[in-house]
């Protein structure tokens, strides 16, 4: 029958239909839009992914906030609280590169300028790892509109994630601080084997990591392929390697005579990349490696995260657990007692351990850690801290060449201006400018500086532009990829540029997209608790200290006179000033006899009280209690000394005068009056010093 035919066609259809679904969807796997890749072609504008960490609470569809939204995300996290940084840096990034495309100065592609716009999607949370994937696969398969680009979120642990959703979709995916090398290893391959690993498949599932296994390319190092490895083929990065985080302080210690280096790191991947770094630092340095130690986390977490604390009375069994870890390791460094001990560390383990090692009363000669020197530490810990080395890849203090941009190519936007700001200054008055700045973190003061997360994520929005205008792209109308950017024309544009200086230091960029000419800044906490740039040389603000001292050298006994010596000289200092007391009234007593008179009794005065002046200032040199009495000091010292010489002096130049007059049979008078104009003449003159002195070079307690 005619309805029996037309159910057959029907159902028919639906077959055909359903196998077509079937083989698209085979063509295509994980629903990406197009490949290859080919961006910037439906409008004027270069649309980039954001897929970042901002907190524990985040929406559950739609993008967390565009360019110029407000966040909807609260912050609890170490990565949070860097991700909210480089959101500030890169709206400053695209507010000055539209306001450029504006001027008709933008990024251009075929002669015409092109707009920036950020799309935001939240990632944090207690699954941060899956969070991010999946958050970078809906950038990355449009779900929000076209995507260009992946900006990766901030940390070596998170990154790999996002490359590999933007992967998968043949998206390139940029990260400014994702420093390990298995950031961007394809960590789906074994061996060269294209064998799923286990982190992935417990993250994300045996299917979904089994999918990606094909999307793994050769890795390239100088122009030779690595039989072993597979990398991500569109994960890039201006970050240089982890392994050059501590090269610097060790290479500062070895010039001030250190011999042996104890080497230790926590298992996650970014350490595991520093101890790699330091082991052929040590190497190259002519430093003997002591130990090269494992700091194994009992709970099984690949890093220390609770902090020790001694005083805890009741901890939790995971808080026993690190805390036995920490003390093995400190017990190994002060077993070896090395001259240097550089570690490979998250902040948890850096505030531990300087802790145990000030619980012990021990000290290394020097130690170096990455991720903990900075005001938070300083905060918590401002007794342990002094002395101690870390690492930043970058700082406010950087000056120089390296750190320069020429007015003629201003790479980051920050060349020479009349006011003589290098870039790092320039950058940071733009960065604290920022509205989203005060929204997250209040008011901005002088001693706050702009991370190097900060600098990083700025720097990395300058990388795109960069990329896109070493790629010729003749056209961006849609249909057909002829004349249009696709992935494999970015990827060697991304590895041209060789930038001599910038704000964040020279570029040159290997086979890897990493930039191996960038020297990380080595910095040292001074006993004031500031942060003092040592390395590079160029920028140095100190020269750095070695050995440090020990624990029991730095604290004051603020108990005077607790020693025989001290004593001595207040018993001593003390007799003077009674016996000067006493003089003094006897002079008055005394007055009007001719020996008094004939000796000039003022002046014999002025004498005595400039000496009690001198003994004071022997109380204030043996009691340095304070900022106060360590300069008070030479204020009594120095007056009281102008007072008895002065008065002194002054008498002896009125008798000669008086004598040399009689010799030519002539009368001369000269009144105190005169003789005390010269004496204040040059007290003032030394108070004048000491008010210089003291604004300069004063001592602080």
């Amino acid at each position: 029958s005619s309805s029996s035919s037309s159910s057959y066609a029907t159902t028919l259809l639906l077959l055909l239909s359903l196998l077509l679904i079937s083989w698209v969807a085979a063509q295509n796997p994980s629903n990406c839009p197009k490949q290859p890749y080919t961006p910037l072609l439906e409008d004027d504008t270069v649309r980039i992914g954001v897929p970042i960490n901002l907190g524990e609470t985040k929406p559950t569809s739609g993008p967390l906030v565009d360019s110029t939204g407000k966040t909807l995300s609260t912050f609890s996290s170490g990565n949070a609280v860097h991700s909210k940084s480089m959101q500030i840096s890169f709206e400053l990034w695209a507010e000055v590169e539209n306001a450029k495309a504006a001027a008709g100065n933008g990024i251009k592609i075929a002669g015409r300028d092109y707009l920036v716009q950020l799309i935001f999607l939240d990632c944090g949370g207690p699954t941060e790892t899956v969070d991010c994937f999946n958050a970078t696969r809906r950038l990355a398969t449009y779900e929000f509109g076209r995507v260009d680009f992946i900006f990766a979120p901030y940390s070596s642990t998170l990154a790999p994630y996002a490359a590999a959703a933007a992967e998968d979709c043949q998206v390139p995916s940029i990260s400014a601080h994702a420093s390990a090398e298995e950031a961007y290893r394809c960590p789906l391959v074994e061996d060269g084997l294209p064998t799923a690993d286990s982190n992935f498949i417990a993250t994300l599932g045996q299917e979904t990591a089994d999918l990606l296994v094909g999307r793994c390319g050769d890795s390239v190092i100088d122009g030779v392929v690595q039989q072993k490895e597979k990398r991500w083929q569109y994960a890039v990065s201006w970050q240089s390697h982890a392994g050059n985080y501590l090269p610097g302080f060790l290479s500062l210690v070895k010039i001030k005579q250190a011999q042996t280096v104890f080497i230790f790191g926590e298992e996650a991947s970014f350490t595991s990349a520093i101890r790699t770094g330091l082991s052929s630092a040590a190497e190259s340095f002519n430093l003997a490696v002591v130990e090269d130690y494992t700091v194994v986390n009992p709970t099984g977490d690949d890093r220390i995260r609770l902090s020790y604390d001694p005083n805890d009375s009741s901890p939790s069994t995971d808080a026993v657990m690190e805390a036995q870890a920490i003390i093995d390791l400190a017990e190994a460094i002060r077993t070896f007692n090395p001259d240097a001990v550089a570690g490979g560390t998250y902040y948890a383990i850096c505030a531990s351990l300087m802790v145990r090692f000030a619980e012990i009363n021990y000290v290394p000669k020097s130690i170096g850690m990455t991720t903990c020197v900075g005001s938070t530490l300083i905060a918590n810990i401002p007794n342990e801290v002094p002395y101690l080395y870390g690492s930043s890849g970058w700082d406010y203090g950087l000056k120089g060449n390296a750190y320069s941009e020429s007015a003629e190519n201003p790479i980051f936007h920050f060349p020479p201006n009349a006011a003589g700001e290098t870039a790092a200054v320039q950058f940071t008055n733009a960065f604290k400018a920022s509205p989203r700045y005060t929204e997250y973190f209040g008011e901005f003061v002088e001693s706050d500086r702009p991370s190097y997360q900060a600098a990083g994520g700025y720097v990395m929005g300058y990388a795109v532009t960069n990329a896109i205008r070493n790629t010729q792209i003749a056209s961006n109308e849609c249909g057909g990829d002829a004349g249009n950017s696709t992935t494999l024309d970015f990827l060697p544009a991304w590895q041209a540029p060789y930038i001599e200086g910038s704000l964040y230091g020279p570029v040159v960029l290997d086979d890897a997209g990493h930039n191996y000419a960038k020297e990380f800044v080595t910095l040292q906490v001074d006993v004031n608790g500031e942060i003092q740039v040592v390395t590079p040389l160029s920028s140095a603000s100190s020269d750095g200290v070695y050995p440090m001292p020990g624990f029991d050298e730095r604290i004051f006994d603020n108990d005077p006179y607790n020693n025989p010596a001290e004593i001595g000289i207040l018993v001593l200092a003390t007799i003077c000033i009674l016996a000067a007391i006493a003089l003094v009234i006897l002079l008055g007593v005394w007055h009007e006899k001719p020996q008094i008179l004939a000796a000039s009794l003022l002046f014999c005065e002025v004498m005595v009280v400039g000496g009690i002046l001198a003994y004071v200032s022997l109380y204030f040199w043996t009691i340095y209690t304070n900022t106060l009495f360590c300069n008070l000091y030479l204020w009594f010292l120095v007056i009281g000394v102008d007072l008895m010489l002065g008065s002194l002096l002054i008498k002896n130049w009125r008798i000669q005068a008086i004598f040399k007059a009689a010799g030519n049979l002539k009368k001369t008078v000269i009144p105190n009056s005169d003789l005390v104009k010269s004496i204040v003449a040059v007290t003032l003159v030394d108070v004048v010093i000491l008010i210089v002195w003291q604004v300069l070079f004063a001592r602080v307690s």
